[in-house]
């Protein structure tokens, strides 16, 4: 019957009929998407949901993971969300905490569990849910979070044999002025796609317990972190990470921060034995790091991690059974990379390290006595060190269950290459070049090749000149450079007398240093 209607009938039917916006989004569809994550996340939900119009109340959302091999549980509960539907889009409202506990029961017959708790208290914080339900947009906007725990369970760790009567151990999380963006897609793989800023993001632990007192502060300002994590449908099983990956689960992160200072204090005691004398060590450091960076990421391809920094300064001061001693130092701006594989594979797969920190020095040091007059603040630092290589992974290693029960060792090294291993210190400089294959089958005992060939070259420069520095002061015996001429031979180069060179050779019947054999 429609097909015979004008289009201005149609139009008119449209206008008077009421048809839902293919974009709506509804409390259901949220609360799914919670549902469908935490579940690939390991996971299980329930809660209590009651509807009044447009308005959904969530009571006790329950999120519980079972560790493995029922060694615990870990539960997180919100309990109270308010859910507002208006126009096809969602305003979502949390209360002002959230509580969870990390429960371990202990395998040993007669032990409690211990329950280590932690609350999560939550300002003006809100989601704004636009999208379908298969897609999903959320801004998070909140004031600040702030997260405790408290591991005070001491009875339970008495019950299991441990003397804990003095240990105390907490932590404490403060966000402020957040946001956070996220797409959720909800496709044969569960894709989340983000970005999070925070003003501020101070964290602060204290250990105490076993004659050692730790205290430790961190202050990130302006932090901003990138995500795109993707999720398997299926459970993650934390002893076979591994099985995930293999279904699709991969993580990439990236974070940046304008100013990280940090703060830590640490006091170690011990009595007095017939063996020792009572000891005490007291030590405060505080730092500034600028403009730090850290990309983190894992997968089929393999663990990579980079960081970076802008630069850097520490300043530390202690006493050491009473000699007390004082400590400033500086960084440059410095990056390190690495990256190795984590899957089975016939072929082998490359990894690689690399650090570059191109300057760094000691700028003061006190009481110049304990280190007998050296003066540590003369001389360049550096250090750049450029490895890579491939190697052989027979068993992933995040199926922790059977690594468990493995008696060879999981990887092979077939062949390293020192692309450049470059360190000044205090004036010497040290660099190295080489390339070796592992030919044989390693040792499972060891995990150390029982065959390895190859060449590399060693150069020393400016090593006499510290190690006379160091006579002067008693700290190395007398002409104690002499015994490079023993070994490596000299090659000055650009004006550089005090530089010496050595080739090695590995061969499986040894190796030979400037050809002679050792």
């Amino acid at each position: 019957m429609f097909s015979k209607l004008s289009p201005r009938s149609l139009a008119l039917v449209a206008a008077v009929v009421p048809v839902p916006a293919l974009a709506d989004v509804t409390a259901d569809d949220y609360l799914n998407m919670i549902t469908e994550v935490a579940n690939a996340s390991g996971f299980k939900v329930t809660s209590d949901v009651s509807a009044d119009g447009d308005v959904t109340t969530v009571e006790n959302l329950n999120l519980v993971m079972t560790l493995p091999m029922d060694f615990g549980a870990f539960t997180m509960t919100v309990p109270t969300l308010t859910i507002t539907a208006s126009d096809g889009e969602l305003d979502v409202v949390y209360g002002e905490t959230m509580d969870g506990q990390l429960t371990i029961t202990p395998p040993e017959e007669g032990a409690d569990e211990l329950v280590t708790p932690f609350t999560v208290s939550m300002s003006n914080m809100r989601d704004h849910v636009t999208g379908d339900p298969d897609q999903m947009q959320i801004e998070r906007t909140y004031d600040s979070i702030e997260a405790m725990s408290d591991m005070s369970d001491m009875a339970a760790l008495d019950s299991m044999g441990e003397d804990v009567s003095d240990i105390v151990s907490t932590y404490h999380v403060i966000m402020t002025d957040g946001s956070q963006t996220t797409t959720v897609s909800l496709g044969d793989m569960i894709i989340q796609n983000g970005s999070s800023t925070a003003a501020m993001v101070e964290t602060t632990s204290q250990n105490i317990g076993g004659g050692s007192d730790k205290t430790a502060y961190t202050a990130n300002e302006n932090s901003t972190v990138d995500y795109i994590v993707q999720l398997p449908r299926q459970p993650l099983d934390l002893m076979n990470v591994a099985a995930s990956i293999r279904a699709g689960l991969s993580v990439d992160m990236s974070s940046k921060s304008e100013k990280v200072t940090s703060s830590q204090s640490m006091t170690f005691t011990s009595e007095a034995t017939e063996y020792s004398e009572a000891s005490s060590v007291s030590i405060e450091a505080n730092g500034e790091t600028v403009n730090s960076t850290t990309s983190f990421g894992f997968g089929e391809n393999g663990l990579s991690l980079d960081m970076g920094f802008g630069g850097s300064v520490a300043d530390i001061a202690g006493d050491m059974n009473g000699m007390p001693f004082d400590v400033s130092l500086t960084s440059e701006p410095s990056t390190m990379e690495m990256a190795a594989p984590l899957m089975a594979a016939e072929d082998p797969q490359e990894f690689s390290l690399a650090i570059d920190v191109p300057s760094f020095a000691i700028t003061s040091f006190e009481p110049q006595e304990m280190l007998m007059g050296f003066d540590v603040t003369e001389g360049e630092n550096h250090l750049v060190v450029d490895i890579s290589g491939e190697m052989t992974v027979m068993q992933d290693l995040l199926d922790i269950e059977t690594m468990m029960g493995l008696e060879d060792t999981p990887v092979t090294v077939q062949s390293v290459s020192v692309n450049s291993l470059d360190l000044g210190l205090l004036g010497a400089m040290a660099t190295a070049e080489g390339d070796f294959e592992f030919t044989d089958m390693m040792d499972p005992m060891t995990g150390m090749p029982f065959s390895v060939t190859g060449t590399a070259q060693v150069v020393v420069a400016n090593i006499n000149q510290l190690l006379s520095r160091l006579e002067s002061t008693g700290m190395v015996p007398p002409n104690a450079g002499m015994m490079l001429g023993a070994f490596l031979r000299q090659e000055p180069q650009d004006g550089i007398e005090d530089r010496f060179v050595g080739d090695i050779e590995l061969t499986p019947e040894g190796f030979t240093l400037n050809g002679m054999p050792f």
